[in-house]
């Protein structure tokens, strides 16, 4: 009975301070416009992977291919597709000559990179620009100022050596629990990184939506150090690379990139699955704080009804527990607010709950479970 009460004391502690105090400071980050002329910017070098994505491909890359930017290139690199991947690409780079496709095939590359990092590191090494930005096949901006607005953030914060912007990717909104739930984790999971970003803790950006230097790869060794783990080109690259100098966040809703979420259970937890399983090489740091949230928040659901049933310290739990929804469902408002999904507040608290249900459900997922394909 002790350990209950005190694991919730404990928890809902960090909970507020998480809330009140770590997740408040991405409330005050002030959007500004960027003053650099688009006619000053350095040319930039999109980077995107597909694998089977002809339809995603047809319907999203002209919206990438047609943004307001003078001089920048695309370069998608189609990974062994065996639908009409190919054929599309090759269509349109007769269209978009700033459209660059390199194709992968089945029976040529012996592959010491796992997953999807060998295509990245493909189409990373035929860019021809020094600035990277990275989406997916299945993604679409939320403006044809996409990539302008990212690389102005880059640029305003050049002189301080900053080599890094990390972007927001959202979901597209349907009225289904599922993809609800899938936005909620994946806003969630951006509090999070941009939270601790702006706290000059830095630890994984999305590869959706993903901004740096080419050179700074290159110092790295691409993704030399985590090669033979299927996922991380995104959070274990910027894990390793990114330090409190070099890394800035932007939230400008011109920068959104959405795309869709899983369509089924199935592929939502195969996804996630594969996400999460690279958390356990991040710095301890890092694995600590995200460690110390998770069981905060397990711990802020599990205990209190039993506690105040069991009529021990009800006062203090009844009030620690209030205190906790009250910050929760403010910071909360302003958060959603500026990352434009302010349909997910009124369902606030039973995405919350479902959230809890789902750390204690994917957690095993994530200890046995392998994987060594990103498609």
């Amino acid at each position: 009975m002790q350990l209950a009460y005190y694991s919730f004391i404990i928890g809902a502690l960090l909970q507020i301070a998480f809330w009140g105090i770590g997740f408040a400071r991405l409330v005050r980050h002030r959007i500004r416009n960027q003053s650099t002329s688009p006619q000053k910017l350095p040319p930039v070098s999109v980077v995107i992977c597909a694998k089977n994505e002809a339809k995603n491909i047809q319907q999203y890359l002209p919206v990438v291919l047609t943004q307001q930017h003078p001089n920048y290139e695309v370069v998608v690199v189609n990974d062994r597709s065996t639908d009409e991947t190919g054929l599309i690409l090759d269509a349109l780079q007769q269209i978009h000559p700033h459209l660059k496709v390199i194709h992968l095939k089945n029976e040529a590359e012996k592959r010491t990179v796992r997953g999807k990092k060998y295509a990245l590191a493909k189409g990373i090494e035929a860019a021809t620009y020094e600035t990277l930005l990275l989406t997916d096949a299945d993604c679409v901006p939320n403006s044809p100022n996409w990539i302008l607005k990212m690389q102005q953030k880059l640029e305003q914060h050049r002189a301080n050596g900053v080599e890094i912007i990390l972007g927001y990717a959202p979901m597209f909104p349907k009225k289904n629990w599922l993809n609800r739930f899938s936005e909620w984790e994946t806003t969630q999971t951006a509090i999070l990184y941009l939270s601790f970003a702006l706290w000059r803790l830095p630890y994984m950006g999305v590869g959706r939506n993903l901004m740096y230097r080419k050179s700074l790869y290159q110092i790295a060794n691409g993704f030399e150090k985590h090669q033979h783990i299927a996922s991380g080109d995104d959070d274990l690259f910027i894990g390793a690379v990114a330090n409190h100098k070099n890394t800035r966040i932007v939230l400008d809703p011109e920068t959104f990139m959405y795309s869709e979420a899983p369509k089924n259970f199935r592929q939502f937890i195969r996804q996630k699955t594969r996400h999460l399983s690279t958390s356990t090489h991040y710095r301890r740091i890092h694995q600590f704080l995200l460690g110390m949230y998770s069981i905060s928040l397990i711990a802020f659901h599990l205990y209190p009804a039993f506690l105040i049933g069991f009529k021990v310290g009800v006062k203090l739990v009844a009030t620690l527990y209030v205190i906790r929804w009250l910050m929760f469902l403010t910071v909360g408002y302003f958060i959603l607010k500026k990352l434009k999904v302010m349909h997910l507040w009124r369902t606030l608290p039973i995405l919350d709950g479902l959230y809890f249900v789902y750390l204690i459900l994917i957690t095993p997922a994530v200890i046995f479970r392998n994987t060594n394909k990103w498609k």
